[in-house]
């Protein structure tokens, strides 16, 4: 069982039917980058399927992630590579603190640097992609769950 629907299950909400099924995306390299490109995609893809499309995954230039939401509330998670540093930016649409936070890639790995805004804390021990994955959308697809 993933973790995404450990979270649905978590919420006990019954999914909602999709009008028209999502392709499931198509897999890419196996660079560190293109992973954790892959296990946002997947995630998503997850998310979407079990709630109806929320929310869309574009993989721009310059090695940007952005998660664009479709409906009301408009918080977008943003996730950007730049000489081996990842930079989050959960913006909000309610009164409180961005989550904001920026991690290193060593050694096949992700660490948080120990710069952050918001909550939750980022983990400190070292991550994968998968499991940096998970780390950033949590706290963004389930904030209800702590």
């Amino acid at each position: 069982m993933t973790w995404v629907k450990k979270c649905l299950e978590a919420q006990q909400r019954q999914p909602e039917a999709l009008t028209t099924p999502l392709p499931k995306p198509a897999p890419k390299s196996e660079g560190i980058w293109d992973r954790i490109g892959d296990s946002i995609d997947a995630a998503v893809h997850e998310f979407n399927l079990a709630r109806g499309r929320q929310f869309d995954v574009t993989h721009m230039e310059h090695n940007i992630i952005q998660l664009i939401p479709k409906q009301i509330p408009m918080d977008t998670l943003t996730v950007h590579l730049e000489s081996g540093i990842i930079k989050l930016t959960c913006t909000i649409s309610c009164p409180g603190v961005p989550r904001r936070a920026t991690f290193k890639v060593s050694e096949g790995n992700i660490v948080w640097s120990g710069d952050y805004t918001g909550t939750p804390r980022p983990r400190e021990s070292p991550m994968d992609p998968e499991q940096f994955s998970a780390e950033i959308l949590k706290p963004f697809l389930f904030p209800d769950i702590k």
